[in-house]
């Protein structure tokens, strides 16, 4: 059975444990590089769907080559 986490940003200026509108993708690559084998992880993030669009969307620019370089 796959273990399931949930995982939520700081609302910046929050008070302590309020979720923030997106997920900071620095909080998911962390949760990521921490995981030891497959999981699924719940996010919880105000703007909902919005906050996963954003998040892969984050992580598709960090993983396309940049440009070529000039010859």
């Amino acid at each position: 059975m796959r273990p399931k986490f949930h995982l939520a940003s700081q609302k910046p200026d929050g008070r302590p444990g309020a979720h923030a509108d997106r997920i900071d993708p620095a909080d998911f690559r962390a949760v990521v590089a921490a995981l030891d084998g497959p999981a699924d992880l719940m996010l919880e993030a105000k703007d909902k769907d919005l906050a996963l669009f954003a998040l892969r969307q984050e992580a598709a620019a960090s993983l396309s080559p940049g440009p070529a370089p000039l010859p």
